[in-house]
């Protein structure tokens, strides 16, 4: 079952970040004030560490990015985000970093509500013909047979529009992530939340704690962190349930392997925001996950480059 072991590794990338809950006390207001040809350049980093039987293993890889304002009118916002630049680590398998360097120069248009809150990827269909493409090429050029097990299950996955948005658009999303809501300095409050479960089935419970911090009324910015802690007794499961059902002649096996793990997944976020303009000045948010002899923790980072 070692192949099983390496393909939970890299199943876990596809969860979707966790979204963040709101505080009754509002201190300060987060959303967008954008203007219609408004554009913002940022880059990103994305870091990962894996350690499987002690050995550890690290690479980066990062991206440039530009977004445009294309219409505003009082409910929505028109987005058009464009990958400009990517530059991948020669070791970096995680399929999400691959995807995303295969849509340099194609536009993501995506409708977000007047506070920022995500609502739909507008070109979901042409932006999965090219994702299709990307793993059927991935497929037919490694002998790799767990990488080739993990590509077929990101192929299924990429085919509904919740595994579409986690596999190519999950650093836009926390670009967004404390737009439309508030927060009141200093107070950290304690939520339980719902993490949407990208590989189908019901969402996770977890325990979320979010804090603003460091407001600065004279240059109009703050700092905003998050921790939360997935249950993971339901996100065995969920697993041991998503192999079963695509591997169902080796279920007896699957049963067996999952018998006496339970994997842990917890995230932690902090994100410097411009509360006058509504842009995001630098964000970070980290994943780990915990499955016993194999662990993985991912760094993503965000920088402002206006």
């Amino acid at each position: 079952m070692k192949s099983y072991s390496i393909f939970l590794k890299f199943l876990l990338i596809f969860l979707p970040f966790l979204s963040v809950a709101q505080s009754e006390k509002a201190a300060v207001d987060i959303y967008p004030h954008w203007e219609k040809d408004e554009i913002h350049k940022i880059s990103l980093k994305s870091t990962t560490t894996d350690i499987a039987n002690k050995v550890t293993l690290q690479y980066s890889s990062t991206f440039n990015a530009n977004f445009k304002v294309l219409e505003k009118n009082d409910d929505e916002y028109l987005i058009e985000w464009t990958f400009t630049d990517a530059k991948l680590a020669s070791n970096d398998k995680i399929v999400e970093n691959i995807l995303l360097a295969n849509l340099v120069n194609k536009k993501i248009r995506i409708k977000f509500s007047s506070y920022g809150r995500f609502i739909s990827l507008v070109n979901e269909d042409e932006l999965r013909t090219v994702a299709d493409k990307t793993i059927d090429r991935l497929m037919a050029t490694t002998s790799n047979q767990s990488y080739k097990m993990l590509l077929t299950s990101a192929k299924r996955l990429i085919s509904t529009p919740q595994g579409i948005e986690s596999a190519i658009i999950k650093p836009i999303k926390f670009y967004h992530y404390c737009f439309d809501h508030s927060f009141k300095l200093n107070e950290e409050f304690v939520n339980n939340v719902l993490v949407p479960n990208a590989i189908g089935g019901a969402p996770f419970n977890a325990i979320e704690k979010v804090k603003c911090k460091n407001i600065d009324q004279q240059k109009s910015t703050c700092i905003i962190e998050s921790s939360k802690i997935a249950d993971g007794v339901a996100l065995t499961k969920a697993i041991k349930d998503f192999f079963i059902k695509n591997n169902k002649n080796q279920a007896q096996t699957i049963e067996k392997q999952f018998s006496n793990n339970n994997y842990e997944v917890s995230e932690s976020t902090q994100h410097e925001i411009n509360f006058e303009t509504g842009t995001v000045l630098k964000a970070s948010f980290k994943r780990k996950v915990n499955m016993g002899v194999y662990n993985r923790t991912s760094l993503n980072e965000i920088q402002s480059a206006d």
